[in-house]
C-alpha cells in the first residue's frame, strides 16, 4: 500500500516528535515550506505592529517590562521611542503567549492615529520566541477611506527571521483597514482590521516565493484573550518557482486559533503557526 505525502509526514512526526517548524521540505514540486515560512514571518511582524501600537498608547506609564524610552521629543521633527524587553527572554504583559527580548526602535512623525503619521521600526537583537527579527517595518497612516475607515500602509523591507532551521527573507506591502474598535481609545482588544496586499521572500529551503492575498485577512484582536493568533479568516495564494501549482493558504473558519490549511494540488496540509 502506498502512503500519500501528508500521511508519511505525519508518521515521521509521530515517531520523532517533531514540530512543524522542525521540518525542512526540499522537494520543489510538493514542498509547502515557503507557505509555512511566510506564515511565520507574517505572524512575527504582525506581533511587532501590535507591540508598537500598544507602546504609543502606554509609553507614559511606568513599566519595567517592556520599558519605554522617549527621545528627542519635538513637535517639528522625528522623535524616537525605544521599546526594551531586556537581554533575557521575558514574558511581558500583555504577552499573548510570546516570550521576547531585545529592543524595538520606532522613529515617528506624529501620533499613531494622526493622518500622514509615519512610524519606522528597526530592531536591536530583538527576538520573539527565540527567533531573531531584523529589517525595517514602516507604517503610514493614510487617513480615512471613502467608507470612513482609517487605513494604514504597512511595508516590510529586508525582513529577516532567523529560525532553528535557517533564515527566512521576507518583504511585504499591506493595506490595513481599521473596521471596528477605533472609538475605544485605550482598548485594543476590540479592534478589527482587514488586511490586503502581498509579500515575497525566500524560505529556509532556498525557494523564492510570492504571496497575494486573494480574500482579505480578518484580524480580530479579541482572539488574543484566548490564543496567540488573531487572523480569523481569509485566503492567500503562494507562488513558488519550479512548483507545478500554486498553494492556497486558508486562514480559518472564523475561529480563534493558530490553525491554517495549505492546499497543494489534491492535498490539504494542516499547519499550526508557531
Amino acid at each position: 500500500m502506498k502512503l500519500n505525502i501528508i500521511t508519511l509526514t505525519l508518521l515521521i512526526c509521530i515517531i520523532s516528535s517533531c514540530k512543524d517548524e522542525d521540518i525542512i521540505e526540499n522537494n520543489p514540486l510538493t514542498s509547502i515550506q515557503p507557505s509555512r515560512d511566510h506564515l511565520i514571518a507574517e505572524y512575527l511582524f504582525n506581533d511587532v505592529g501590535r507591540i508598537v501600537e500598544e507602546a504609543f498608547l502606554n509609553n507614559l506609564k511606568s513599566k519595567n517590562c517592556p520599558s519605554y524610552n522617549l527621545k528627542n521629543i519635538n513637535q517639528n521633527d522625528q522623535d524616537t521611542l525605544i521599546i526594551n524587553f531586556g537581554d533575557q527572554n521575558n514574558i511581558c504583559p500583555p504577552s499573548y503567549g510570546n516570550i521576547r527580548s531585545g529592543k524595538i526602535i520606532a522613529t515617528y512623525t506624529g501620533h499613531y492615529r494622526d493622518s500622514l503619521t509615519s512610524i519606522n521600526t528597526t530592531f536591536d537583537n530583538f527576538r520573539i520566541n527565540n527567533k531573531l527579527i531584523q529589517g525595517e517595518k514602516n507604517i503610514i497612516n493614510e487617513g480615512k477611506n471613502n467608507l470612513g475607515k482609517m487605513c494604514f500602509n504597512i511595508v516590510v523591507t529586508d525582513g529577516l527571521v532567523t529560525t532553528i532551521n535557517g533564515n527566512i527573507n521576507w518583504n511585504a506591502n499591506y493595506t490595513k483597514e481599521w473596521i471596528d474598535g477605533s472609538s475605544t481609545f485605550y482598548n485594543t482588544l476590540d479592534d478589527k482590521y482587514l488586511i490586503s496586499g502581498g509579500a515575497n521572500g525566500n524560505s529556509v529551503n532556498g525557494n523564492n516565493f510570492n504571496v497575494l492575498i486573494t480574500s482579505p485577512l480578518m484580524i480580530d484582536q479579541e482572539c488574543l484573550l484566548q490564543e496567540r493568533c488573531d487572523i480569523k479568516n481569509g485566503e492567500a495564494k503562494v507562488y513558488v518557482s519550479n512548483n507545478l501549482f500554486e498553494r492556497t493558504i486558508i486562514y480559518g473558519d472564523s475561529v480563534c486559533d493558530c490553525n491554517v490549511d495549505v492546499l497543494a494540488g489534491n492535498y490539504i496540509y494542516p499547519i499550526i503557526i508557531n
